[in-house]
């Protein structure tokens, strides 16, 4: 397994867009794709504690089990890693500060 190498087993066709809500709900290739798809969200959430709201409403408007959620610049650390406004109803959260 150590002689693979991962550029050449990429799948053929893969979506790194931006999209904000209503562009995510209106494209077709999005819409035929995410039914049968591994789907990540990366976002840079600027502090959870801060935003946690926002995340929750953006994770309503777009109406998507992703597979996976990843969320960027948390701002969490040793000390504040047991806020409880960081869960997320689906998902398992896992802190790396």
């Amino acid at each position: 397994m150590s002689n693979i190498d991962p550029d050449l087993n990429l799948p053929s066709k893969v979506n790194f867009e931006y999209y904000n809500c209503h562009d995510f709900h209106s494209s077709s290739e999005i819409q035929t794709s995410c039914k049968k798809s591994f789907s990540i969200l990366n976002c840079n959430i600027r502090s959870l504690q801060a935003n946690y709201d926002k995340l929750c409403q953006m994770q309503n408007e777009l109406k998507y089990n992703f597979s996976n959620k990843s969320l960027s610049e948390t701002w969490l650390n040793t000390s504040n890693n047991h806020l409880t406004n960081t869960e997320l109803p689906g998902y398992v959260f896992i802190s790396q500060p």
